[in-house]
């Protein structure tokens, strides 16, 4: 089990693949749900979606409400990292 102490992520990244791609921010971020439902035949985009992407360039998350509870970590309230 771990403990409650600070952690650090780390991310490398080789000359093959120079970076990340967020495709979940594409369909809540400024398109309209409408647009993108209905270009992709099925509904990807709206606010209950929306609210479950993290924000861009997080790679990361905050891991199970338990270990957050024991250790006294509250999550920002926009849901983000």
């Amino acid at each position: 089990m771990a403990g409650c102490d600070n952690a650090q992520l780390v991310s490398a990244l080789d000359s093959d693949d120079t970076g990340t791609m967020n495709m979940g921010q594409v369909f809540t971020n400024g398109f309209p749900f409408e647009l993108v439902n209905a270009a992709f035949g099925q509904e990807l985009a709206s606010e209950d979606v929306k609210s479950k992407i993290p924000p861009v360039g997080t790679g990361s998350n905050w891991g199970p409400e338990s270990c957050l509870k024991r250790c006294g970590v509250n999550k920002p309230e926009s849901g983000g990292q």
